[in-house]
């Protein structure tokens, strides 16, 4: 049998008004989940940091464009290790790719990207090059992470 944990989340989310007079509207919640847990614990810090962030959609009614309607984004090789930054680099060229490993567990990690990348520069969290340019062969850059570690990376 495999065990179970119940986790609960409680939210107070804020919607503003166009009134600066009356005060803003709260919507209170608690919801339990029962979640089965067949290995380690690391396989919830995943799943918890999307339920701290719900996905948020739109809908739009104008003419089709020309990208596609689906691609693949970002994948990590393994549970506990989350994307914290991925896009333009503030602090100069390139485009910043920052992970950090949530799990305590130090070691390999294999990040596969979109794009034309073919280098990954370590940064430090100050955006300056922090050590030798890693090669991204096939969209693919493997990591070593040290455990509970951040790593940022400019890719050119």
């Amino acid at each position: 049998s495999i065990p179970e944990v119940c986790v609960a989340a409680a939210s107070l989310t804020s919607w503003a008004t166009s009134s600066v007079i009356r005060p803003p509207e709260f919507t209170r919640g608690v919801t339990f989940s029962r979640m089965p847990v067949s290995r380690y614990w690391i396989e919830l810090i995943t799943p918890a940091l999307e339920a701290r962030y719900p996905v948020q959609v739109c809908s739009v009614d104008v003419p089709a464009g020309r990208l596609p309607m689906e691609r693949r984004g970002l994948e990590i090789s393994r549970s506990g290790v989350l994307v914290t930054a991925f896009g333009p680099n503030p602090d100069g060229e390139g485009t910043l790719l920052r992970v950090w490993e949530q799990a305590g567990a130090a070691g390999e990690v294999t990040v596969s990207m979109p794009g034309p990348f073919t280098s990954a520069t370590p940064m430090d969290l100050r955006g300056e090059g922090a050590g030798t340019p890693v090669p991204v062969r096939d969209g693919k850059l493997v990591l070593n992470l040290g455990a509970y570690a951040p790593a940022s990376y400019r890719l050119e």
